[in-house]
Formats: C-alpha cells, structure tokens, sequence
C-alpha cells in the first residue's frame, strides 16, 4: 500500500463511509428520503447511485485497473442510470446493507493489491491517463460530494448526526465509554452467543505497550451459520449490522462489521479463514486480564508476525512501528517458532524495515 499520505487519507475515507452513512439516514424515514428540489436526487436516489457505483463503477474499474494494461474505464453517466437503474431494492436498509457489502468488497481486493499496481494506469474521466492511486482518490472524492450532497438534503452533517446519537434518549442506556468499555461490550456480547474470538489489531496492540488509541476494535471470529442470527441480534439494538453481510463473510471467510449507534468505535470481524498461520495464531490466543475483565487477545508475537504479514505488500509504516514498540519492550521474542514462520510467510525484509522505518502516528 502506498505511503503517500493522499492515498491513505483515500483509503481511510473510503472505510468510513458505511458508518457515516448509517448515522446521517439512519434517523431518516420515507417521507425524508424522497423529499428533494425540484430537478434534483432525493436522499435514497443518492444512496442508490452510491451503491452502484460501488459495484459497476469503482471496483469493477479497480478489477481492470489491476488485471489489464491501459484498460477502459467505465463512468455512470447519472441522467441515464437515474431513468433505467433498478429501483427493487430502494428500502433503507436495503440501500445501506448493499452498500456496506459492496464497499467490503472493495476493500477486500485493496489489501490484495502489491506496490506495482498503484502505478498502472487507464484514461480517467475527462481522457487523462490517471493511476490506480489518484482513481482511489476520484473514488474517495465521489463519496465526500455525495455525502455532502445527503447533508445539504437532510439538513444534518455526519458529526452532528454522531454527536446527537452520542446522547441517547431518555430511557436509553448510556453506551459504554471509549476505548475500554467499548471493548468489554462487543466482548460481553461475543461470550453471550458462544462466539469464539481472539483481539487483535492496534487494540491488541495498545494491551502490549503501543499507546495509540485504536480507530476501531479487531477481532478474528471462529463463526458458525448456526451463529449468525444471534449474533445479528445481540447487536442490533444499538449497532448497524447487516445479516447478509455477516452470512457472505461466513461464507467467503472475509469481514464484516458492526457500526454502534451512540459511539465512535466501531467492531470489525474477520472470519477465521483457511490459513495455515491464521489457525495456528487462534489456537494460540491467550487471556488478558484487565480491571475490565478478561480478553482473547492474540499472543505479542502473533500480533508481531500479523503486523509483518500486512506490511509486507502495503508498506504500512504505522504496522511496522508497532513491531518495533512491541519488540523493543520485550513482549515478543525472536525464538525458534517466531524465526519458522518467518521463513515460512517470507517476512525477512519486512522484519528488517520494522527496525529502520520510522512513523508518525
């Protein structure tokens, strides 16, 4: 993934666009949503067109951007979608569940991507050769033009939506503060359904001496079919999560997630997939007890090899930093089973730049 600061401010926005989403319509019913000027997109046809573009637009010209040389990309052009789209599927939560599923998608194929890509190009939309970074940043921009053009519908801006949502009404309790409580809450509602779990990410990271607070809380979940409607309904009170998102991740052995309605923080979940390496870090999962309560965290050195598996084809510095902080305070040792699955995984020179590359977080 590239260091270029645009390209991951991009990729950061792109994340956070199912939550905002969620919490600026969220509040919104019928009447809302297809109230608009004349001549002008409702809210729903604006997350319409979103979804859309999610799936015949950006990945699709992402997919080619990867695979081909100089490829065609393909622009919705809006009059034409808005008369001909497919209006079966214009329920709320329908529009946001799609969404949201598209989106991981998305993303799923960025983390796939090596350092080469980033560089291919295609012709852009006004026919100027861009590359496959400054399409993320269109992609990006795209999603900031529409979410300002849903403000300017519903007469609300996402901070202000989250900020309200942040004070729940009266007989409503009050969601657990951030970070910590944050965490004994998805963990309580894990342990209820008989989810088996294991923390990781910059959370786990902050449990061995990094000291950031985590944009989001990581978990790689043992999930069972059998375990999804329950699961879905532990959270659904106060928490965006979409059932069918929950079942494809199952399914493909890929991420779902769980946007809290009163808080910052969001969960997300990753499958465990059929990975020699991810098997044996969750069978290695070791408790953590905190004044809180105790966690399944990943082991330090897991969480060490994890961050070297990621950076490798991302050149995630902040990963990289927290190997360094991880090591340095003596949590993860360089023993015989840590040197193994370097050799196995190929993690040598992303080892190697832990100890030299220097980041900001």
């Amino acid at each position: 993934m590239p260091d270029n600061p645009e390209v991951q401010n991009a990729l950061a926005q792109l994340a956070a666009t199912p939550s905002r989403l969620a919490h600026l319509t969220v509040e919104a019913d019928d009447a809302i949503l297809d109230a608009a000027p004349e001549g002008e997109w409702s809210a729903r046809i604006v997350l319409a067109h979103l979804r859309d573009a999610e799936a015949l637009e950006f990945r699709v010209g992402l997919e080619r951007l990867v695979a081909e040389p100089n490829p065609a990309l393909y622009f919705l052009p809006p009059d034409e979608w808005e008369r001909e789209r497919n209006r079966e599927r214009d329920e709320k939560s329908v529009l946001l569940g799609d969404f949201a599923l598209q989106r991981q998608a998305s993303l799923n194929l960025i983390t796939t991507m090596r350092e080469e890509h980033w560089e291919h190009t295609a012709p852009g939309p006004r026919d100027e050769p861009i590359t496959t970074a400054q399409f993320v940043q269109i992609w990006a921009g795209h999603d900031a033009a529409h979410l300002g053009q849903l403000e300017a519908l519903l007469g609300d801006t996402v901070d202000e939506a989250r900020e309200r949502r942040a004070r729940p009404p009266a007989g409503v309790a009050m969601p657990p503060s951030e970070p910590v409580d944050a965490l004994t809450d998805v963990v309580a509602r894990l342990d209820a359904v008989g989810v088996d779990y294991m923390l990781t990410g910059s959370a786990a990271a902050c449990l061995y001496g990094v000291t950031r607070t985590p944009a989001d809380i990581d978990f790689v979940v043992d999930l069972g079919h059998e375990q999804i409607e329950h699961l879905v309904e532990s959270f659904s009170a106060d928490h965006y999560i979409e059932p069918r998102a929950v079942a494809h991740a199952v399914e493909k052995g890929c991420a779902f997630n769980a946007i809290p309605l009163f808080r910052r923080l969001k969960a997300d979940f990753a499958v465990l997939r059929d990975d020699p390496f991810d098997h044996a870090a969750f069978s290695r999962r070791q408790p953590v007890h905190r004044e809180a309560g105790s966690v399944w965290a990943i082991t330090p050195a897991d969480l060490v090899l994890s961050n070297l598996r990621w950076a490798r084809t991302r050149r995630a510095g902040q990963q990289l930093a927290d190997v360094r902080t991880i090591m340095a305070a003596g949590q993860a040792t360089e023993d015989d089973d840590f040197r193994r699955w370097i050799d196995q995984l190929g993690l040598h020179d992303a080892l190697d730049a832990s100890r030299t590359t220097r980041y900001d977080a």
